[in-house]
């Protein structure tokens, strides 16, 4: 299966905006369910796999559930450091789009090294 980046990156963003500690300082979780809700435009394969590579990565923490050979949903409880860190490479949409234009089918870590080297361009630019 590919890993849709966009999925990934979508996926990163809308933990970051849904998941806080409550008043007692517990997460506030968030399901695999209503992270599809949240991210209509992709197939719930393309959010399972994005799920599963993120968590291999170590970029977000989730319980995963699995059936007899199938992805049953996952509990999402935070994103981590190295998480925080990938997302805030690709967070800006004018980098993200100059990415998807040079990276076509390329690895995460390269992704990951063109991201900051478009950050540094764009910072000194401006």
């Amino acid at each position: 299966m590919k890993l849709n980046y966009d999925c990934v990156r979508d996926l990163l963003l809308t933990l970051e905006d849904c998941i806080y500690f409550k008043e007692n300082l517990e997460y506030a979780h968030l399901s695999f369910d209503d992270l599809c809700k949240l991210l209509p435009k992709y197939t719930k394969s393309d959010i399972a796999y994005a799920t599963l590579r993120l968590k291999e990565a170590d970029y977000i923490n989730v319980n995963i559930f699995r059936g007899e050979n199938r992805f049953s949903g996952a509990i999402y409880s935070s994103i981590t450091f190295s998480g925080h860190q990938y997302l805030d490479t690709v967070r800006n949409p004018k980098i993200w789009s100059k990415i998807k234009e040079k990276a076509g089918s390329l690895s995460f870590n390269i992704i990951l090294k063109m991201s900051e080297s478009l950050i540094i361009s764009h910072l000194l630019e401006g």
